[in-house]
């Protein structure tokens, strides 16, 4: 967050500066906007992977591996 200006990322993103200014308001509020996004997807991601854990363990619940892989491996995508 502290390493990149707004400038900077509108440069890389191929847009005028304004733009970012004009639907994020600030760096705060991009950053927050990008984190939400992510983050919706990943326990999307994390939701599927727990019910693949819980469909594949019968009789009885997930192992303990098992959870810990869907709530990781969402990360690795």
């Amino acid at each position: 967050f502290e390493g990149v200006t707004l400038r900077t990322i509108a440069q890389r993103a191929n847009v005028d500066v304004a733009l970012p200014h004009y639907y994020f308001k600030s760096k705060d509020l991009l950053f927050v906007a990008v984190f939400e996004r992510r983050a919706k997807e990943i326990n999307a991601w994390r939701e599927a992977a727990l019910n693949q854990a819980i469909s594949a363990a019968r009789p009885g619940a997930p192992s303990v591996e098992a959870i810990v892989r869907a709530y990781l491996a969402p990360l690795l995508k």
